[in-house]
């Protein structure tokens, strides 16, 4: 600050101040880097040991280093021993008192270097030094070399062999060599990295590749005797594969065979092999439960069911990973669990089930009444109780349902079905409906109409294919027989011969009907009995195609006589509706 009030606070001032200052910090700071660099200097150059420098005469830290007497002749020694050592080996081998001379002539040079004390060693001197070491190194490097290819060589014979000790010995002083070399004589042209680093990855697999390999085979060794259910011999092979390779990570850890996922591979085999006991004893328990289950014997079962859900549960806890997978047979186990736990119930359901079917063959409605509701009530106790077991899938839910909701209308529904059918020329064990169904038949049972004009006594018609065939089960369900719409053969066998004369009492056509449907059972039956089987609407047949269709026969009010006589057939989709179509069923007695 004293510097800008010297020279005033205008601009120009202000900036004559700032450059003086910086001068003056910039001499400074050049006076403190000459000294750090005269430090340095002198505690770096080369000097004599303390007793080398007290033994040196007096002139030797003086005059010229080139023209000083002493210096003069210790470069001639130093001449002098390499000239012997390049005669005594011109025409025979490196010997060891050869590299005796080498040896003595780096001491001798180094004592050049260090002769002058304080001062730093001309540059000739010091290349001189670098001539001499490197010819010592190539010397000895190569001599060195020389044994280390050779244990290399016996290395790789022991190892063809099969001489595992051997190799490895051998293999590990052709290292020690290698490393001697690049370490000992670094200006050595055998100093080789490349090399050593190979030998060392050579020596690694030869001590890895017999411990992995053994691992190996003992861990296929271990599932084998899995397979032949040698358990114990398995555990104990695969304890010993697991601790090779966990020896091999812990020693080799530079090794390719020494690593993680590998060992993981030997964890989970151990965890495989451990718990292949528990596994196949599982399965026999499973299979035992299944069989005990089929024969009907519920204690034998469950029993079996109980002990293979605690050794899933044993499996499960000593293989932490593989809960999911596990815990998934668990599930199917304790289902079976349970289903053996249900048999019981479920057996007391069947014999209800055929209980309440015997009774609405006889048309028994007292006895159906008592049979339904204990049989509602005992399957809503296993849903209840039971909700996994595998015979919940056979309980007829929906026919129980059916039944009990509907237990007061059905024995007036089984007199009304009984007394309209009929039997079919032709067609032993077989009863048709002798009219179409009428509007409130199917609304008794469905509990819906889907007429395009609702009148209880008109034909059930705009009803689909697929509703009609749901009608047919639920009216299987109260006649405790199997209920389906009319082939094309029960059909034409219930028609017999058409004639046509008759045709104008036994049909509704567009000629008689004003072209509307009118209530079932007003025109003349023919001969077999049955009414509108030509006329009034259509009505669908059993089967249908694969592409959604269906046939409808029979023809309609809205047709004339002459094609009713014909007996037509429409294609129609199962899921169309049309307000000329109904249908009428059969009944299938078994007799």
């Amino acid at each position: 600050m004293k510097f800008l009030y010297k020279y005033g606070t205008r601009t120009n001032e202000v900036r004559r101040a700032k450059r003086e200052l910086y001068f003056r910090l910039a001499m400074v700071l050049a006076v403190l880097v000459f000294f750090a660099v005269m430090v340095l200097v002198a505690k770096f150059r080369p000097r004599l040991e303390p007793e080398e420098e007290a033994a040196l005469p007096d002139a030797a830290n003086v005059g010229d280093p080139m023209a000083n007497p002493r210096l003069i002749e210790m470069r001639k020694h130093v001449d002098q021993l390499l000239a012997e050592f390049l005669v005594r080996t011109e025409t025979q081998p490196v010997a060891p008192e050869d590299l005796e001379l080498l040896e003595q002539a780096i001491e001798e040079q180094r004592q050049v270097i260090r002769f002058r004390g304080s001062e730093i060693a001309p540059k000739s001197d010091l290349d001189r030094m670098e001539e001499i070491q490197t010819l010592y190194d190539n010397e000895v490097g190569g001599f060195l070399m020389a044994q280390s290819r050779r244990l290399e060589e016996e290395a790789d014979r022991s190892w063809e062999d099969q001489d595992i000790e051997a190799a490895v010995d051998q293999i590990s002083r052709a290292i020690n060599l290698q490393e001697e070399i690049n370490d000992d004589h670094p200006k050595s042209k055998d100093r080789d990295p490349t090399r050593l680093y190979e030998l060392k990855n050579r020596k690694l697999a030869w001590q890895t590749e017999p411990m992995a390999g053994e691992a190996d085979r003992l861990k296929e060794k271990a599932y084998q005797q899995v397979q032949d259910r040698q358990y114990d011999e398995a555990r104990q092979s695969i304890a010993r594969a697991l601790t090779l390779q966990k020896n091999l990570n812990r020693d080799f850890r530079n090794s390719r065979l020494a690593s993680i996922s590998r060992l993981k591979q030997f964890e989970e085999a151990s965890r495989f092999v451990n718990t292949a006991e528990d596994v196949h004893s599982v399965e026999i328990l499973v299979r035992e439960g299944r069989a005990a289950l089929e024969a009907g014997d519920a204690d034998e079962a469950l029993a079996k069911a109980e002990r293979a859900v605690a050794l899933q549960n044993k499996v499960i806890a000593a293989s932490p990973g593989h809960e999911a997978d596990l815990r998934m047979r668990l599930a199917e186990i304790e289902r079976l669990r349970e289903t053996a736990a249900s048999l019981p119930t479920y057996q007391r359901i069947q014999d209800l089930r055929r209980i309440t079917r015997e009774a609405l063959l006889a048309r028994d409605a007292e006895a159906f009444r008592q049979s339904v509701g204990e049989w509602q009530r005992q399957a809503a106790y296993m849903e209840q109780a039971f909700p996994r077991s595998e015979m919940m899938d056979d309980l007829d839910q929906p026919e129980i349902a059916f039944l009990s909701t509907n237990q007061e209308e059905i024995p007036a529904i089984l007199e009304i079905v009984h007394d309209n059918l009929l039997p079919v020329p032709g067609q032993p064990g077989l009863l048709l409906y002798r009219t179409e169904v009428p509007q409130v038949l199917y609304s008794q049972i469905t509990g819906a109409n889907p007429s395009n004009v609702r009148l209880p006594s008109n034909p059930i018609e705009s009803v689909t294919w697929v509703e009609a065939n749901q009608f047919m089960k639920r009216l299987g369900w109260i006649l405790a027989r199997p209920v389906s719409l009319p082939t094309r053969d029960v059909y034409q066998s219930a028609i017999g011969e058409v004639r046509m004369g008759e045709l104008s009492d036994q049909a509704w056509s567009m000629e008689n009907s004003n072209r509307e449907p009118r209530p079932v059972g007003t025109s003349t039956p023919n001969p077999a009995g049955f009414y509108d089987l030509l006329g009034n609407v259509s009505e669908w047949l059993a089967n249908a195609g694969e592409d959604g269709q269906a046939v409808a026969i029979g023809g309609s009010a809205r047709d004339a006589r002459i094609r009713l006589n014909t007996v037509p057939e429409e294609t129609r989709s199962t899921t169309e509706r049309n307000r000329f179509v109904g249908f009428r069923f059969m009944v299938q007695t078994g007799r």
